[in-house]
């Protein structure tokens, strides 16, 4: 879908008032009253559209995007540059898949040429749905508090956005195929000189392994799995490749970080990575983003790598 968004108008405020969702959503419906017309013209609102869909939701930044009881617990204050965020979609059009390609575009929208403020949203904590999304575009809570018997999550997210994080596809293996062309950049990857179908779709295959695919506004930029053994009770980032051309650009770090924002799902204590100690641009990258070197490792581990852990936030 293509997305873009104008300054919303009388007659969208008017619809989106009148939007009811299903419970539990029906917190979020508006009863179209005078009031929310009001708010919704105000200056922090604007109506997004697609090419075959005149209204699809909309959002809001600054105080707008605030839980106004929020403030009495100090939990909007910052010292460093943060904006504010809130979205809405129609009705009819959640829990269809779209979030994220609806997230994406207004979290770019927002950001624009001020690429060094943190974003901020707060959600309902009855609304995972919301939360697992946000999660997945690196939001982490950082406060809490409860207002009319609900509780808010004030979730946060600081750092260069360069995209989300989706599951990978079979239909991705053309991605890689192109990006590991070279000998030497599979072999860092993948331990192996060449890739093929069957490597990708023995990935693919693994109930342990679970791919992953950073996408940009330009497409899928970068690549990389999360491995579980239960067995073991541990987790590690692996086969994490960079699209050639977009390589300098900070990508790699974002999908370290965007893939240790996903393991926190997992309920582990620890993430765990791997490199050939030849792949100094590799192991700079990981040291960057936040992993350690480790000093011992069990026994029973390849001794043939560099090995880093990282603690995850459970």
């Amino acid at each position: 879908m293509n997305f873009y968004s104008d300054r919303m108008n009388s007659a969208d405020a008017i619809q989106i008032s009148g939007w009811t969702y299903p419970a539990p959503y029906n917190f979020y419906d508006m009863g179209r009253t005078e009031a929310s017309v009001t708010e919704l013209l105000s200056d922090g609102y604007r109506s997004v559209r697609c090419d075959n869909d005149p209204l699809v939701g909309f959002f809001c930044v600054g105080q707008s995007a605030q839980v106004p009881a929020g403030h009495q617990f100090g939990v909007y204050g910052s010292d460093a540059p943060v904006i504010d965020i809130g979205i809405g979609m129609r009705p009819d059009l959640t829990g269809k898949g779209l979030g994220a390609q609806f997230l994406d575009f207004v979290v770019r929208e927002i950001r624009g040429n001020n690429l060094t403020a943190g974003l901020r949203l707060t959600v309902a904590s009855f609304n995972q749905r919301a939360d697992k999304l946000y999660r997945r575009f690196g939001f982490r809570p950082r406060h809490q508090f409860e207002a009319n018997g609900l509780r808010f999550l004030v979730e946060y997210r600081e750092g260069r956005y360069l995209g989300y994080l989706r599951q990978a596809t079979l239909d991705d293996e053309r991605y890689l195929a192109e990006w590991l062309r070279d000998p030497v950049d599979c072999y860092w990857a993948t331990g192996l000189p060449n890739f093929s179908h069957d490597t990708y779709f023995s990935w693919w295959n693994a109930a342990d392994q679970h791919g992953w695919v950073l996408e940009s506004s330009m497409g899928p930029v970068a690549y990389g799995e999360i491995w579980v053994d239960p067995a073991a009770g541990d987790i590690e980032l692996a086969h994490l490749v960079v699209n050639n051309a977009r390589r300098g650009q900070g990508i790699g770090r974002g999908l370290v970080e965007a893939l240790y924002d996903q393991a926190n799902e997992y309920g582990y204590p620890v993430v765990y990575m791997r490199v050939d100690p030849d792949n100094l641009r590799a192991l700079h990258c990981y040291q960057s983003a936040g992993f350690q070197l480790m000093e011992e490792i069990p026994k029973d581990w390849p001794d043939h790598y560099v090995w880093l852990r990282r603690l995850l936030l459970g």
